[in-house]
């Protein structure tokens, strides 16, 4: 006889239970369609949309599940061809994706991408990586420009306020927590409020990360000090050692350091808060060549050849005077007073002073000397005023007009520009070679004598 399908009128409530029915004795098949409803199973029922869940303990209830539409999850349970869309969920304990493309830990509070071993809140690896593109690259950062110069694509924060606090950057090797070894790093520091700087770091042997960059919200540079001066660029010295830096061009270049200023006034300045301001300079194989050192009340620049202690010359600012040396006696060769007084110990040459006749042609006596020196003015004057470049004085002076002497001797007469304040050559004004007047003065006299002789011979023939 043929089983009819059961239906829910030939079943009382809870007329069948699990006990009573042989495992696979009841199929689909015997159940007719929309047998067994609401009634039959002994739930309340749910709204629209929502699903049967069990509590696991025999309990029934219909719930929502968040995340994902219906459509969704009918078609990922009927066929598993479609992965359902979650808008929201929440994940209670660890999440794993494929071993360790995804590792998130809920008791460590961490995430990690690509590998299963974090070290500390989030850690992104990728050791793969053997040729060609992306060339090693791990992580890449990819944003829209801004018009906000404070802001950027990459962010690195602290969540303190305190000045001198900022988002710090550390480089190591290693990738777990039992090999990885930070080696340097480039920290940022609050001055103030929303504003400050960058310092960078270097961990040397056996020690601990330590500063030796800075650079301060104005842009000031220090190297090997935490506070650089006003200026751009400020360079300590470390402990002990005799150099604060060394500058060395490939030998295809003509010089290792070149300071240009665009000011008339702009130089160099050497300073000390000891005796001994140093400027040293030199080649390879030889101690020093040359150098600039200051004391307390001097200044010196000297040149020397070989080891210390060899042939020298050098210059001295003692006070207001002036003085040059020659090798190590310190014999003052010469001496400029603060007053324009030059003193020389031994003998001045000027290249046009030589006169040996093995040198010279074209040799003429002078002639026509004193009618010439007849029409020159000897004058007593002062000067009006001093001029940039051009070394006047305010005492009385005793000499020659250039002008009137120019138009005899021009030989005698050269020029020289004042300098106005951006260095450049002003108003140009005469001055005289008064040394050279003595040849013209020694042949006035020669024919000045022979006028004399001659009127001495007349009056001897007259008997007078």
């Amino acid at each position: 006889m043929a089983i009819k399908k059961i239906s829910a009128n030939l079943l009382g409530n809870n007329a069948v239970t699990a006990a009573s029915i042989a495992g696979g004795a009841i199929s689909a098949a015997d159940i007719a369609d929309n047998s067994i409803g609401i009634t039959q199973l002994n739930v309340s029922d749910g709204t629209n949309g929502q699903v049967l869940t069990t509590n696991g303990s025999g309990t029934l209830s219909f719930s929502t599940i968040s995340g994902y539409t219906d459509s969704d999850v009918e078609t990922y349970l009927d066929t598993g061809t479609s992965t359902p869309t979650f808008s929201t969920a929440t994940v209670t304990g660890d999440l794993t994706v494929d071993t360790d493309t995804l590792v998130v830990s809920a008791s460590g509070d961490n995430v990690g991408i690509g590998t299963s071993t974090i070290f500390g809140t989030t850690q992104i690896s990728n050791t793969a990586w053997s040729g060609g593109a992306p060339y090693g690259t791990v992580l890449t950062v990819t944003g829209n420009n801004t018009n906000d110069a404070n802001w950027g694509h990459l962010l690195i924060s602290d969540s303190t306020t305190t000045t001198g606090n900022g988002g710090m950057i550390r480089f190591a090797t290693g990738s777990t927590t039992s090999d990885m070894n930070p080696f340097a790093g480039i920290d940022g520091f609050t001055e103030g409020s929303a504003y400050g700087g960058l310092k960078f770091l270097t961990r040397p042997s056996g020690g601990t990360a330590t500063e030796r960059l800075r650079i301060n919200s104005s842009g000031t540079l220090g190297i090997n000090t935490q506070s650089p001066s006003s200026t751009p660029l400020h360079v300590n010295s470390f402990s002990g050692n005799t150099l604060t830096a060394v500058f060395e061009a490939p030998a295809s270049n003509n010089f290792d350091v070149q300071f240009r200023s665009h000011s008339y006034y702009g130089g160099i300045t050497f300073w000390s808060d000891f005796y001994g301001s140093n400027l040293q300079y030199g080649s390879i194989g030889q101690y020093i060549n040359g150098g600039m050192y200051a004391t307390a009340n001097r200044g010196y620049w000297y040149f020397q050849v070989g080891n210390a202690g060899t042939t020298r010359i050098q210059y001295q600012m003692d006070w207001d005077n002036h003085k040059w040396f020659t090798n190590t006696a310190y014999n003052g060769a010469m001496e400029l007073t603060y007053v324009g007084h030059l003193r020389i110990n031994g003998s001045l040459y000027q290249s046009y002073n030589f006169s040996d006749e093995r040198l010279k042609e074209n040799v003429q006596t002078l002639t026509g000397s004193l009618e010439k020196v007849k029409q020159l003015r000897g004058v007593s004057f002062n000067f009006k005023e001093s001029k940039e470049g051009i070394y006047t004085s305010e005492d009385n002076q005793i000499g020659v007009v250039a002008q009137e002497l120019e138009q005899h001797y021009p030989e005698l007469i050269s020029e020289q520009a004042e300098m106005t304040e951006d260095g450049e050559d002003g108003v140009t004004y005469k001055y005289v070679h008064y040394e050279k007047l003595t040849p013209i003065l020694i042949e006035a006299i020669k024919e000045q004598q022979t006028i004399i002789d001659d009127l001495k011979s007349r009056l001897d023939s007259a008997g007078l």
